[in-house]
C-alpha cells in the first residue's frame, strides 16, 4: 500500500512483481494479440517517453506470469489472467512462456570507441548477456535456484560456422562462458586509452540471439516444453552504428523465435519520424505505435484509462475499494457557477444585440433562444453558438437581403460549433474548462505515463481534502482545471531540456499555439471546434524526407530535427494522409496537455495549412510568453 500510487512508475525494477500485476490494467493485455505471429516472430513496440514499452515486456517476465496466475481468482485481478489466456501466453496455471528480459543502457554506446574491435565486441558482450538473462529467467520459470540449479540445466544446439558457444553444455558451463565474455569486456573497458589495452573476445555472430532460437533445454534430461520470448528494452540507447546492426541481425533472424523489442521513437531517424507508416509490415512481423494504437480505439484508451486510475486508487491507503473517476466531478457546482453562467449569457444576448444580430434578419433566432430552456451552463452554450451562427451569416459573401427572416430550421446548430460554443463560455464566465472524465482521458494524448502524472496530481489533492473532511465529496471542477493546466505548465517548462534543440521547440511551438488561439477564438468560429495543429503538404514532407535533405540549407535542417524531436517526445502528434479538398497532408496536432496550457480546445479535426517556408519563420520567433486562457 502508498499514500499516492499514482507516484510510483509500475515498470521500474524497484517494484515486486506482486505489486505490478495489482497495478496493470488488462486491457493491454490485448496488444499482445496485434502481430499475426506474436511468439514466433520479430514485434518492435515504439513509442514516446511513456506510452508502456517497459510495463508490457514486464508483464511476460516470469516473476510477472507466475503473480498473475496466482491472482487468477481475485475478481479484482482476473481479468489479467483471463486476457493472458486468450493471448496464448498461459493455459489454466501454466506460463506457456518464459520472457528472457534484456533492458539496454547508454554503456553500449561506449564500446564504439574500440574502433574496428566496436562491432565484435559488441557481439560478444550481446550473446553473453542473452545467456546470462535466458539461464535467469528459465530458473525464475520452473521455480529453481539460480545458479545453485544450473547444472541440473543442459542446452543443445546446433551451431554455426565459427560460433563459440558450445554444441551442448550444462547452465554451470554457460553461466562460466558468458560471465567469461562479460568479464573480459569490462576489463577491455577499464584500459581504453592504455598504449596496450587488453585483446576482449570477440564474436563473428551474435552467437546468443542464434543459441536462444535454436536450444533444446532439459532439466533433468527433461524436455522443456514452454517456449523463450526475448524480449529487448531501450534500444533507443545503442549507438546508431549499435542500432543498425542489430536491427538488421534481428530482422535477418528467420527463425521462430519471438522478439519483442521496444524504443523510444527517437530511435528512429528523422525522416522515419516525419513519415510515419513507412516501415510497417517490411521485415518484420509487426510494429506496434502504442500512441496511434490508442488514438484508433477510443472507447478502448478510456476503458483502459479507467482500469489504470482505479488499481492504483485501490492501493491507497485508506481510499479502499473506491473508483477514481467517482472521486472527481464531471459538472460545475450550481452554487458556485449558475449565477456566474447567468450573467454570461446575458453578456453573450447584448453583443448580439449590439452587434449583427440586432438586424431584423435574426428576429425568429432570437425569439427562438429566448425561449431555451435548461440548466444556466446549457442556456449559455445555446446563445453562445447563436452569436456563432450569427457571425457565420452575416460573413457570408453572398447572402440574402438584411430584411429576409432566417427560419427556426436555419438556426440548428452542429456538435462541433456547440463544442465551440462551450469553450467561448468558459472564456466569458471565467469557468473551468479542463475537468472530468472525458477531458481528463483526452489530455492524455494516448500516452499512459502522462494520464498518471496528471491523476497523480488530482489524486494528491484528493486525499488531502479528505483528511480535513468528512465524506466522499468529488474533487470541484475549479480544483481539476487548476491542477491540470499547472500540470500543464510543468509540462511546458520541461521541453527545454528534453532534446537538443529544446529551446527551439518551445519557440516553435509558442508560434503554433499563437496561430491555434487566433483561429480558435475567431467570432464564428470557422474550424469549430477549433484550430489545434497545422499540416504540410506531403510534397513539402516528402522534400524534407528525400534525398534533397542534404543540401538544405542550415534553417531546413533545423526544422526537420525540430519536427521529428516533437513527434519523437509526443509533443506533435502526426496523422497521416489526411484529405481535404483533393490533396493530401501530414497533419501535425498540439499535443492535447499543452492545448490546457494555452486554452484550447481538445477535438482532432481543426487545423491549418502551412508552407515549409512559413514553418520555418516559426524557429526564429521570440518567446512570446503565452499563458493559459480560456
Amino acid at each position: 500500500m502508498a499514500r499516492n500510487p499514482f507516484r510510483v512508475r509500475a515498470s521500474t525494477r524497484t517494484v515486486s512483481d506482486d505489486q505490478f500485476i495489482k497495478t496493470f490494467a488488462a486491457s493491454a493485455v490485448e496488444i499482445l494479440q496485434d502481430p499475426k505471429n506474436p511468439w514466433s516472430g520479430l514485434v518492435f513496440v515504439r513509442s514516446a517517453p511513456g506510452g508502456g514499452k517497459t510495463t508490457l515486456l514486464r508483464l511476460l517476465t516470469p516473476g510477472a506470469l507466475k503473480r498473475a496466475l496466482a491472482y487468477g481468482e481475485d475478481q479484482r485481478y482476473r481479468a489479467t489472467r483471463d486476457a493472458l489466456q486468450d493471448a496464448g501466453v498461459v493455459e489454466g496455471q501454466k506460463a506457456l512462456l518464459w520472457g528472457v528480459y534484456l533492458p539496454f543502457a547508454i554503456e553500449y554506446r561506449t564500446l564504439d570507441e574500440l574502433g574496428a574491435r566496436a562491432l565484435p565486441v559488441f557481439r560478444a558482450l550481446l550473446s553473453a548477456r542473452i545467456v546470462l538473462s535466458a539461464l535467469k529467467a528459465l530458473m525464475a520459470h520452473l521455480d529453481l535456484e539460480h545458479p545453485e540449479d544450473l547444472k541440473r540445466l543442459t542446452a543443445t544446439w546446433s551451431p554455426m560456422a565459427g560460433a563459440q558457444l558450445p554444441a551442448e553444455a550444462t547452465g554451470e558451463a554457460l553461466l562460466e562462458w558468458a560471465s567469461a565474455i562479460e568479464d573480459s569486456v569490462f576489463e577491455l573497458m577499464d584500459q581504453l586509452g592504455a598504449v596496450q589495452g587488453a585483446a576482449g573476445k570477440g564474436l563473428t555472430e551474435l552467437d546468443g540471439l542464434h543459441w536462444l532460437a535454436d536450444a533444446e533445454f532439459k532439466i533433468d534430461d527433461r524436455k522443456i516444453a514452454e517456449r523463450p520470448v526475448l524480449l529487448l528494452d531501450d534500444l533507443q540507447y545503442l549507438s546508431p552504428s549499435q542500432h543498425s546492426y542489430f536491427n538488421g541481425a534481428l530482422t535477418a533472424l528467420r527463425k521462430p523465435l519471438g522478439i519483442w523489442a521496444a524504443e523510444r521513437l527517437e530511435a528512429l531517424q528523422e525522416k522515419d519520424l516525419i513519415a510515419p507508416g513507412v516501415l510497417e509490415g517490411r521485415d518484420y512481423d509487426s510494429v506496434i505505435k502504442l500512441e496511434e494504437r490508442w488514438q484508433r480505439r477510443d472507447a478502448a484508451l478510456k476503458k483502459f484509462l479507467s482500469q489504470i486510475a482505479d488499481l492504483r486508487a485501490h492501493q491507497a491507503d485508506g481510499f479502499g475499494d473506491r473508483d477514481f473517476f467517482p472521486a472527481i466531478a464531471d459538472e460545475l457546482e450550481a452554487a458556485q457557477w449558475d449565477e456566474k453562467l447567468k450573467a454570461a449569457r446575458d453578456l453573450i444576448e447584448a453583443r448580439i444585440l449590439a452587434g449583427p444580430g440586432g438586424a431584423p434578419r435574426y428576429a425568429t433566432w432570437i425569439a427562438q433562444a429566448r425561449e431555451k430552456t435548461g440548466s444556466p451552463k446549457e442556456v449559455a452554450i445555446e446563445w453562445a453558438a447563436l452569436e456563432i451562427l450569427i457571425h457565420r451569416d452575416h460573413g457570408k459573401a453572398q447572402r440574402a437581403f438584411e430584411f429576409d427572416q432566417l427560419s427556426e430550421d436555419e438556426a440548428l446548430v452542429r456538435s462541433n460549433v456547440r463544442e465551440a460554443a462551450e469553450l467561448f463560455v468558459s472564456r466569458d464566465a471565467g469557468s473551468p474548462y479542463y475537468f472530468g472524465r472525458e477531458r481528463l482521458s483526452l489530455l492524455s494524448s494516448s500516452n499512459i505515463d502522462q494520464f498518471v502524472e496528471m491523476s497523480g496530481d488530482l489524486f494528491e489533492e484528493i486525499l488531502s481534502a479528505s483528511l480535513l473532511r468528512k465524506g466522499d465529496r468529488p474533487l470541484s471542477a475549479e480544483r481539476q482545471d487548476a491542477i491540470l493546466r499547472s500540470v500543464a505548465e510543468r509540462r511546458w517548462d520541461a521541453i527545454p531540456r528534453a532534446a537538443a534543440q529544446g529551446h527551439t521547440m518551445l519557440r516553435f511551438l509558442e508560434a503554433l499555439a499563437e496561430l491555434c488561439k487566433s483561429r480558435t477564438y475567431e467570432p464564428n468560429a470557422p474550424y469549430a471546434p477549433g484550430v489545434t495543429g497545422f499540416a504540410i503538404s506531403m510534397a513539402d514532407r516528402d522534400f524534407l524526407i528525400g534525398p534533397e535533405a542534404a543540401k538544405l540549407g542550415d534553417e531546413m535542417r533545423v526544422l526537420r530535427e525540430v519536427l521529428a524531436s516533437c513527434i519523437a517526445l509526443n509533443l506533435l502528434e502526426p496523422r497521416l494522409d489526411a484529405k481535404n479538398k483533393g490533396e493530401r497532408w501530414l497533419v501535425l496536432y498540439l499535443n492535447r496537455l499543452l492545448c490546457a496550457k494555452f486554452g484550447l480546445p481538445l477535438g482532432y479535426g481543426g487545423w491549418r495549412p502551412r508552407k515549409l517556408t512559413a514553418l520555418k519563420d516559426w524557429l526564429g520567433r521570440a518567446s512570446i510568453g503565452a499563458k493559459s486562457s480560456g
